[in-house]
């Protein structure tokens, strides 16, 4: 399912490369657990849920809401949506362990102990491991690591495909948005 987003974000080009410095974090999360199913059905149900809204409550109850420009509004308030619902998804928070952590943050953690248990003992490179994965999560939250964001724009989009489809099925059930949005 990954490959949903990584032909336009830098997913793919992250675990392609064994010298990208976080490679290991990004392999454990977006391979190895189901997060890219996740958030595309995430943008899936967004674009269901206010197409719904809008063709059987609004366009059925209103005629002066059911317009083009409107319509517009609300293929915008999908994207917003799908948005942020799939960053806070994707990104997660940090909680400070693995337990109260979720998204990126809760794997990082996790992906620190399999290296760390990995290491055999070896007190210089437990350290360097703990330093790698507080780093990464610095970036998580300083904004550098552009990834979760780049995965909620791609998911964005495809929550309005979603949302043009619904349309297109659910606006000869309307009263008034038979001819929303062509």
């Amino acid at each position: 399912m990954e490959k949903l987003y990584s032909w336009c974000t830098s997913l793919s080009e992250k675990l392609d490369s064994s010298e990208y410095e976080y490679w290991n974090y990004v392999q454990d999360y977006f391979v190895e657990t189901p997060v890219c199913f996740n958030v595309f059905i995430i943008g899936a149900i967004s674009a269901l849920v206010i197409a719904v809204i809008y063709y059987f409550l609004i366009c059925n109850k209103s005629f002066a809401l059911a317009k083009r420009y409107f319509w517009a509004i609300t293929v915008f308030v999908t994207f917003l949506t799908s948005l942020i619902i799939s960053f806070s998804v994707v990104r997660g928070t940090d909680g400070g362990d693995p337990d109260e952590s979720t998204g990126l943050y809760a794997s990082s953690y996790l992906t620190q102990e399999k290296l760390v248990t990995s290491t055999n003992g070896n007190e210089e490179t437990i350290t360097e491991y703990n330093v790698q994965a507080d780093n990464y999560r610095v970036a998580l939250s300083s904004g550098y690591e552009l990834l979760p964001m780049e995965i909620a724009i791609v998911n964005a989009f495809y929550s309005i495909l979603f949302y043009l489809l619904f349309s297109l099925i659910f606006k000869k059930y309307t009263t008034h948005g038979k001819a929303i949005p062509w």
